[in-house]
């Protein structure tokens, strides 16, 4: 084959290897038959294989491999009735990604793969030609192809019902196996991780029900892209956490071979956290302080709880001015969301408040945020999305308990009237606030939020807000900080967390405030949950009321 000239393109280079590829193979093996003896043949196949699996091992996860038959040179290559073995067997599971990559040995990437709707479970060369390629894949299928038009198949053959075996799973680990059962016929098998799984007091969580809703999070996701109109899910010994993984993976209700409460208590409290989710996702433009409040009016007026908005009108009559003058800057209404939920109806027992920062998009005000992920600030009203969460969940599972829900809604932009750095206001409760920094608008709106709930005389009081960034560096995404006046209050809250798998920080023992600006946002520290916004600590805090309401917490 002629040289190329060096100012040759790749693609041309290419071109010409292809054209004259035949000519190269037929040179090859001219010269190679007639050079081979009886003399020295072992110690030369030997040096040859262990110089090939040298280098095949550097483009692979695999550290060894072994022969299964020798390539007898001194016969027809291109004679189809030839028998010669070209395959090379890796002792190693299955393909679990349903695709057979090949390689070359001048890449280190592969250069192209074919594609199966199921795990691939065996490769093999056709032993008579170079061309043709099968492999079998869980579905039952063998396929054939060639390798010089990968388009398509040449054929596939089926009806093969041996079910697909593989090695063990590891915790949150799926495969996908097809026609086990008439009544299954497409399962998929979750590593649930070690036995006997419990309380962890290093991560202070049950490892047993976070194992749970992994695993099902996970076998749902692997046949979530099958088309199949409905899932049943096996509860894995709690139904509750399977429903929980299930639903917080899948968004939708799916059947559950077990006990129906405990499904639709896990259902409930899922649906309460992806109400949480879906109102952090949604674009500010949308989600308006209004609009907010409408959505919450949807979401709990049915349940049987009072959703009151409060005007700008309302606030300035009760001298909210902390709160006001975060919303100074902007176009948008402010509006104070009162919720009421009571589960005792008929007594005057004091309620539970729960007070959320309902920040819809916060730009730092004059003291301007900068621009990178600026996007993300339209979660900064989480904490106001998963007190209504929570209430929801208080309600749709008829908790006995009175609750209070209190969120200042607002957006903090840099209009031309803005409250500036310097500023001073005076807020509810009379105390005075010298504001040097607007981006610090949280603590200014949950100032006149908390001295208003604290007038209901409350059992018990939690505020949830994405107050600092600060957080997400000393606790990262992993917890919740925490900071409570109360050891009963916080007992509870822990013991919450720890059923959920939310986890906390206590930082001191002088007041609650919940700072979830490090939980906001799930990236894959919460594999069930997926990317996107958390909703997190709302199902904590539902649970945290539960506690309360059974009487086991002494509050």
């Amino acid at each position: 084959m002629p040289a190329c000239p060096e100012s040759s393109t790749v693609h041309a280079k290419r071109k010409r290897m292809h054209l004259h590829f035949e000519e190269l193979v037929e040179r090859y093996f001219s010269m190679r038959i007639p050079g081979f003896s009886d003399s020295g043949m072992d110690e030369e196949e030997d040096q040859g294989l262990d110089q090939f699996g040298e280098c095949i091992s550097r483009f692979t996860q695999y550290s060894a491999m072994r022969p299964l038959a020798t390539i007898n040179y001194n016969c027809d290559m291109f004679n189809q009735s030839s028998n010669i073995a070209s395959s090379i067997e890796f002792d190693k599971d299955s393909s679990d990604d349903h695709k057979v990559k090949l390689w070359s040995l001048d890449n280190e990437r592969s250069i192209t793969s074919l594609e199966a709707k199921a795990n691939v479970c065996c490769v093999q060369f056709n032993p008579s030609s170079r061309y043709h390629l099968a492999f079998g894949s869980a579905d039952h299928c063998v396929h054939y192809y060639d390798l010089r038009n990968m388009k398509e198949e040449v054929r596939v053959f089926k009806g093969h019902r041996k079910a697909v075996s593989g090695g063990s799973l590891k915790a949150g680990k799926s495969r996908v196996l097809y026609g086990v059962s008439d009544e299954f016929p497409v399962v998929s098998v979750v590593g649930l991780g070690e036995q006997n799984q419990n309380y962890d007091p290093i991560e202070e969580r049950d490892e047993s029900k976070e194992a749970i809703r992994t695993a099902v999070a996970a076998g749902y996701r692997s046949l979530g892209d099958l088309g199949l109109k409905s899932i049943q899910v096996d509860p894995c010994g709690d139904g509750e956490a399977a429903a929980e993984g299930a639903l917080l993976a899948a968004f939708k209700y799916q059947d559950l071979k077990s006990k129906k409460k405990e499904w639709t208590r896990g259902a409930t409290f899922a649906e309460g956290q992806n109400i949480a989710r879906r109102l952090m996702e949604t674009p500010a433009n949308i989600l308006t302080p209004t609009n907010f409040a409408q959505e919450a009016v949807n979401c709990l007026e049915g349940l049987g709880v009072e959703v009151m908005p409060r005007t700008y009108e309302w606030a300035k009559e009760r001298n909210m001015n902390s709160f006001l003058s975060v919303t100074r800057g902007s176009g948008e209404p402010p509006v104070f969301l009162e919720l009421s939920y009571r589960g005792k109806r008929f007594t005057d027992e004091k309620p539970l408040a729960i007070v959320g920062k309902g920040v819809t998009f916060d730009t730092g005000g004059i003291s301007l945020k900068p621009s990178a992920n600026m996007d993300k600030m339209r979660a900064d009203m989480g904490g106001a999305a998963c007190t209504v969460g929570s209430i929801f969940i208080a309600a749709a599972l008829g908790l006995p308990i009175n609750i209070k829900g209190f969120i200042p809604l607002c957006e903090n932009m840099p209009g031309s009237i803005a409250t500036k750095p310097g500023d001073v206001v005076v807020a509810s409760n009379g105390k005075s606030i010298q504001i040097d920094n607007t981006d610090a608008e949280g603590r200014l709106i949950l100032a006149d939020a908390l001295h208003y709930a604290s007038q209901h005389s409350p059992r018990a009081m939690v505020n949830m807000a994405t107050l600092t960034g600060a957080m997400a560096v000393s606790l990262g995404s992993g917890a919740t900080g925490v900071f409570c006046n109360s050891k009963a209050v916080w007992e509870a809250m822990h013991k919450a967390g720890t059923v959920t798998g939310d986890r906390e920080f206590v930082s001191c023992d002088h007041w609650m405030h919940m700072d979830i600006a490090g939980v906001m946002e799930n990236k894959d520290e919460v594999s069930y949950l997926g990317k996107g916004m958390s909703g997190r600590p709302t199902r904590t805090v539902a649970t945290f009321a539960e506690l309360i309401a059974s009487g086991q917490t002494g509050l």
